[in-house]
């Protein structure tokens, strides 16, 4: 516990080299902590509510013992400059802690994406759930005996079929129900969207007429405000938020014109309609510029293109 204690310290200041990173990540009694921690019943696994405080307390009590002869010939002053120099590193410490970790209270785990980043996660049925920055999941402990989990945010599933248990996701008051299949769902305050990349779902919301069955490329936009369901079939490539890229297969010029447009909040036209209907194959990363694109689109289907005030135009 003592090199534990000591590499802790070397990674608040910012000391840890490579091999000390990996010697912290794998060392086996914090494994087996988290591993008993995350097996037991208990209604008390980590606290919802922690004072600041103590967390910080906490913190300095294991940086600066004081049996630490560097840090006995340190007047107030310095320490205090010194607790300065390293708080920014705290911070950073505590807010890699929230990535991977959970709040365990009454029945429920919660899991809680940074608001800067995506994260993934893995349920304990195996299935795998990227949640978007800022949003939230929970389920219950026993989730094997009730695989249902609450969605707050954007999430995207990736659902292990087990045919004894269908898998449920409740959202802005309406649910989501399947077996086993891949599909993403965006809530918000007042709308909702499910977009189902393979598989089948069924979809259901408060006042609706019926359950509505999803088949691949289906995208439902629920108004939970008006209570209206609205569905439409997309290009599910579109709307995989996991990925830095957009891979395209046999995707029709005019369609990709309009995706281009709505992406880049542009005026792209196509004067020339035979292309339409001509297909494009290949690779788009998300932070591509517009210049960059379009030279790709150009070369491919032999095009010109000429810029106005107004728009772009390709002939």
């Amino acid at each position: 516990m003592n090199n534990i204690a000591g590499l802790i310290k070397k990674l608040l200041v910012r000391g840890l080299n490579s091999s000390e990173k990996i010697q912290l990540s794998e060392d086996q009694p914090m494994k087996d902590l988290l591993s008993r921690q995350w097996e037991e019943k208990t209604d008390r696994h980590i606290q919802e509510d922690v004072d600041s405080n103590l967390i910080w307390k906490n913190i300095t009590a294991v940086c600066w013992e004081k049996n630490d002869p560097v840090v006995a010939k340190l007047t107030k002053k310095t320490r205090l400059i010194r607790l300065a120099s390293v708080t920014a590193a705290a911070v950073a410490i505590l807010c890699i802690g929230m990535w991977v970790a959970t709040v365990m209270t009454d029945s429920y785990i919660t899991v809680t994406a940074p608001l800067d980043s995506k994260m993934a996660w893995v349920l304990p049925d195996s299935t795998k759930v990227w949640v978007n920055a800022g949003a939230t999941l929970r389920y219950k402990k026993e989730f094997l005996q009730d695989r249902r989990v609450l969605l707050d945010g954007e999430a995207f599933f990736d659902v292990v079929k087990m045919s004894a248990s269908p898998f449920r996701v409740h959202f802005n008051g309406s649910c989501v129900e399947v077996k086993g299949t891949v599909f993403s769902i965006k809530s918000e305050q007042q709308k909702a969207e499910v977009i189902l990349f393979s598989g089948k779902i069924t979809f259901t919301a408060p006042e609706s007429e019926g359950a509505v069955e999803m088949d691949p490329s289906d995208r439902i936009v629920y108004d939970v405000v008006n209570k209206k369901v609205m569905l439409t079939h997309v290009d599910a490539v579109e709307y995989d938020w996991r990925s830095s890229e957009y891979r395209f297969s046999d995707k029709p010029l005019g369609e990709l014109i309009n995706f281009l447009n709505r992406t880049y909040k542009i005026d792209i036209v196509l004067k020339n309609t035979a292309y339409e209907k001509s297909q494009f194959s290949g690779v788009i990363r998300k932070d591509e510029p517009l210049e960059d694109v379009l030279d790709k689109i150009c070369f491919t289907f032999d095009l010109k293109l000429e810029k106005t005030d107004d728009n772009i135009i390709l002939y």
